[in-house]
Parts: C-alpha cells; structure tokens; sequence
C-alpha cells in the first residue's frame, strides 16, 4: 500500500495507491483491494473518508525477506529494508495495544531503500513490521508482513 499523507493526516486528501502480487489470484487481488481501500468496511472503511485520490491497484512480482533486518521489494517500484530500534534487553522496540494500528503489536524503527509508484517517490526513514492478517466474510482473507 502506497499512501501520500498530507502533514495534519485529519484533513483528508490521501492518496493511496495498491500493488498485489502477481503471483495472487484474481480473487485475492479483488479481496486485497476492497480490503485496503476500505470498501470491505473494518478498519480501513473508517479511514477511507480521509481519501481524496485513489490511485488504483496495479500487480508486480513482489519478495518480502524475513530476519533479524526483514526486507521488501517491489518489482520496479520498491526496494525497502528495515532496521528495528532495540530495547535494552537488546530485542526489538514494540508497540502494543495502539490506537491504531495496523496489527495488534508491531516492531518500530529505521528504514531505508527508495520507493516510486502512483507519483509518490520517496526515500523511507521510519518503519513498522508486524506479521498480520485482515479478514472480512466478504473480501476473503488477506495475510502480511
């Protein structure tokens, strides 16, 4: 998921855009898109009133490397790695219990790579990982790191 967020992320006006793996069905791509673009309703429906442009869902051959430094990339997109913050227990910085988020209990910290898809470009700086899995009755199941 591709979001342009402007700097009050209340005001509305986001852009997101999706990838889907090109190695998913058809119906796991449908599924992924009206469950992140919040048609499916849940959490992504409460946000889908902050979106002004929906850029659209496009595929590309998408790798994610699991580790101690889990990595993604985004065929011709997309190249992210990502260095969690540790604690001083030496194990990795997690939120639990947020707001919101986008999985129960995430690991934060540093990234690095480049991006540029849907007209949004930049070089990341901050992360979050997580294993998770969205779910409706409607839009199937969707599962990620």
């Amino acid at each position: 998921m591709y979001i342009r967020l402007p700097s009050n992320l209340t005001s509305g006006n986001w852009t997101i855009g999706l990838v889907v793996d090109s190695a998913a069905s058809a119906e796991q791509a449908s599924s992924v898109e009206k469950i992140l673009s919040g048609q499916a309703g849940g959490p992504f429906g409460e946000l889908a009133q902050f979106i002004g442009t929906y850029a659209g869902m496009e595929r590309a051959h998408v790798s994610i490397a699991d580790g101690e430094k889990p990595s993604a990339t985004i065929e011709g997109k997309s190249e992210i790695q990502f260095q969690p913050v540790l604690g001083v227990d030496g194990a990795p910085t997690t939120v639990k219990n947020a707001m919101f988020g986008f999985a129960p209990e995430y690991k934060i910290g540093s990234s690095s790579g480049h991006s540029d898809a849907f007209g949004i470009t930049y070089e990341p700086s901050y992360g979050e990982a997580a294993e998770f899995m969205f779910s409706t009755e409607t839009a199937g199941s969707v599962r990620g790191r």
